[in-house]
């Protein structure tokens, strides 16, 4: 998770060993099949993940430097169990500390279960917030090395984080909360959240999504009541708001953007607006381009102006080789530049008969 200075700070170990880790999630797949009648029941598991690293020169002009940086490698397993009408899930994912050094392999991003319905959808447990995962889907730069919100990479052994112009709230998870998301008419969704502090208190979410035609677009508010205790990119503020979109213009073509108003907890109202365009040049290669602006205001985000460009090549399946270069002016930090280039490799297993 990113705190107010925009960098990520060292997750806790995930306890045990990846095969502790594995052996309890599949466990938890038969445990599953009690919600769901026994007629017409059908289990599914899948064991996934990537290693996604990068190579980067970052720093003020005269001054940069090259680093490795590990962006947000990960290992994970999602499955349920599908009945006649329902389904119940289940979803645990890991960082893999490529970059500890410590003898740790696994770190802590976020485990959820639940149940899938005609009702809609009810999620329990640690969740990527529907305000964050609004965000995340605007960014095609997400989990690289694109200059952060605080105008830097990203950094820490599980390194994630929206580009300049999105703010931390579009990283890290947040605990203790149940979702419950209705299901879609005529394109239109909603959804509410639940966050429970530990000494009491709540976040409470909401938000409408319109999918349809190649047009997404949506609201989200996200308030804190508990001073950061359940979602640390909350820390220092009240409310947010994000309006968001992407609309595929036509062919390869497709535009984004994210406007955000954070009310502090102290100080003035700060906004955020980032925008994108992107081509499908060819099947294997994207180009994206992205602006981002951060006006002044007491949420702790620098204020300035970044822009992004890079390239996508995937030569194989869950194979990604990247090339980017981010260009930002910050008003009380003056010039940042970033170039990167870096490589994710991804996999995807599920045993046999699931």
């Amino acid at each position: 998770m990113v705190p107010p200075n925009g960098h990520s700070r060292r997750p806790a170990p995930w306890p045990g060993s990846l095969r502790s880790v594995l052996v309890f999630l599949l466990s938890v797949a038969p445990a599953t099949g009690a919600l769901v009648p026994l007629a017409a029941q059908e289990t599914t598991a899948e064991v996934y993940g990537n290693l996604s690293y990068s190579f980067n020169r970052v720093g003020p002009a005269g001054e940069a430097a090259w680093t490795a940086v590990d962006n947000a490698s990960r290992v994970g397993l999602r499955g349920g169990v599908v009945g006649e009408g329902i389904e119940a899930l289940y979803h645990l994912e890991a960082g893999a500390l490529v970059n500890a050094g410590s003898g740790t392999a696994l770190s802590q991003r976020f485990f959820l279960a639940g149940v899938r319905g005609s009702f809609g959808t009810i999620t329990l447990g640690r969740h990527s917030t529907p305000y964050k995962v609004s965000g995340v889907r605007v960014d095609p730069f997400y989990d690289t090395s694109t200059l952060s919100v605080a105008g830097g990479l990203p950094r820490g052994p599980v390194a994630s984080s929206g580009s300049f112009g999105l703010s931390r709230m579009t990283n890290g998870w947040a605990d203790r909360g149940v979702t419950y998301r209705t299901p879609h008419r005529a394109g239109v969704s909603a959804s509410a959240s639940a966050f429970l502090g530990p000494q009491g208190g709540q976040d409470l979410a909401f938000g409408v999504l319109y999918e349809r035609d190649g047009v997404r677009a949506g609201v989200d508010v996200h308030g804190d009541r508990t001073d950061g205790a359940v979602w640390s990119s909350t820390e220092g503020v009240d409310r947010a708001v994000r309006v968001h979109t992407v609309f595929r213009v036509g062919g390869p073509w497709s535009i984004g953007a994210s406007v955000e108003s954070l009310e502090p907890e102290v100080g003035d109202r700060q906004n955020l607006l980032y925008a994108r365009g992107t081509l499908r040049a060819t099947d294997g290669v994207q180009l994206v381009m992205a602006l981002g602006r951060v006006g002044e205001g007491g949420a702790g985000h620098p204020s300035g102006t970044a822009v992004h460009a890079g390239a996508f090549w995937g030569p194989l399946p869950r194979v990604r080789i990247h090339g980017l270069y981010s260009h930002g002016e910050l008003d009380d930090a003056g010039r940042r530049r970033a170039l990167s280039v870096g490589l994710r490799v991804g996999f995807a297993w599920s045993p046999t008969g699931s």
